[in-house]
């Protein structure tokens, strides 16, 4: 590989921009996004072990809990695919967490093969977890699959499901479709957060779990019951459970298939995306999982300083060192997303992304230490 020595001015004295402290950064970066590939490589193994075609688990043995508050906009694209599905579970139940629309209303015009039940939260009991909860106690299998109400599914999602061996906990896949620019910010952000744990988990072990698509033994749910420490919070569900599924020696994987991806939108306004995300450090930080918190602490080091080392080069005067460094991180962490649905972004964008992700985080970090973010117009915490 050649490298081009390119110059500039400043003040009538010409400097080079592509010095060997400057490789040795761009090395150093690549070096860790080499380490994430082998983790992701690691990740993709274990989750093809656990596939066997000739595998034809019950859809029978599976109830489908999905909490919803507030969804009148959203449910009808989970409703439609709902009525695509070539193979169904035992039965679906939805749980209205005290929904202040119509949301209800359009459960009552859905005809599908197989049980459909809707319960509501009695007055005084609110929140996701109580929503999933209630569910899971009126439900009639042996394995629960958690949804969120905004998220679509393909056809085939039942067929795949039933030829992987399932574990106490699966943690399965979900990717965010944006339509809009901001949009587009927040699902790239997304995704670099979610394929870099996932390489954590073909190292050592699962650190995240989305509750919008997650699927587990409903017998490992109640006996994790007891370990559970987050009785405060409103919302939080999937990573106090994985927390309290591995603290109570169940067995978790991953499984990494696009025919059980749940695709969801990503906020589109820049409050509505820092709340959300600010929200999800604010549980990180309350589970106290000492591996997702260091590595995250370390992943997140790393990168400032990349960006410190950057923006001392232009504050050197060294603009072009500066541009290339942000480029050279931009390529770099394309090749950690490997993301499905490129069109939407291009490389200005992510450029953009790469260039204010040092005043975004710290705004995360700001928003989690100060303010106690709402979800579904309550706050996610408990008034102590």
């Amino acid at each position: 590989m050649q490298f081009r020595v390119y110059s500039l001015t400043l003040n009538g004295k010409s400097m080079s921009w592509l010095k060997f402290e400057v490789l040795i950064v761009m090395l150093s970066y690549a070096v860790l996004v080499g380490a994430i590939l082998i983790g992701k490589k690691r990740a993709n193994n274990k989750s093809k072990s656990l596939y066997n075609e000739n595998l034809a688990n019950s859809l029978d043995e599976i109830s489908v809990v999905i909490p919803f508050r507030n969804e009148v906009d959203n449910l009808p694209k989970l409703l439609a695919s709902l009525k695509k599905l070539n193979a169904f579970p035992l039965e679906f139940i939805f749980v209205n967490d005290h929904s202040e629309d119509e949301s209800t209303e359009l459960l009552g015009e859905i005809k599908l093969p197989c049980e459909l039940r809707l319960y509501t939260l009695e007055l005084g009991i609110e929140g996701k977890k109580k929503a999933l909860s209630k569910g899971i106690v009126e439900s009639k299998g042996n394995y629960i699959l958690s949804w969120d109400a905004d998220i679509e599914i393909v056809p085939t999602y039942f067929e795949a499901l039933k030829k992987y061996s399932w574990s106490d906990l699966n943690i399965l896949p979900v990717q965010m479709h944006a339509s809009s620019w901001i949009g587009g910010f927040f699902a790239w952000d997304y995704q670099l957060q979610t394929q870099t744990s996932f390489a954590l988990a073909g190292i050592v072990r699962p650190v995240i779990a989305s509750g919008a698509n997650l699927f587990f033994d409903k017998k490992g749910f109640l006996e994790s019951e007891s370990t559970r420490t987050d009785t405060d919070y409103l919302s939080g569900d999937d990573q106090f459970l994985l927390s309290a599924f591995r603290k109570s020696g169940k067995n978790i994987s991953i499984i990494n298939d696009e025919n059980l991806t749940a695709l969801t939108a990503p906020p589109n306004s820049i409050p509505d995306g820092l709340i959300q995300r600010s929200r999800w450090l604010g549980k990180s930080k309350a589970v106290k999982d000492a591996l997702a918190n260091g590595f995250g602490f370390i992943v997140l080091l790393i990168q400032l300083m990349y960006y410190t080392f950057a923006f001392f080069q232009l504050a050197i005067g060294n603009f072009g060192a500066t541009i290339v460094l942000i480029l050279i991180k931009s390529e770099l962490d394309a090749f950690i997303c490997t993301y499905k649905y490129q069109e939407q972004f291009n490389t200005f964008q992510v450029f953009v992304y790469e260039l204010i992700f040092p005043i975004y985080i710290f705004s995360l970090v700001f928003l989690s230490l100060f303010s106690t973010p709402n979800w579904k117009g309550r706050s996610t915490k408990k008034p102590s």
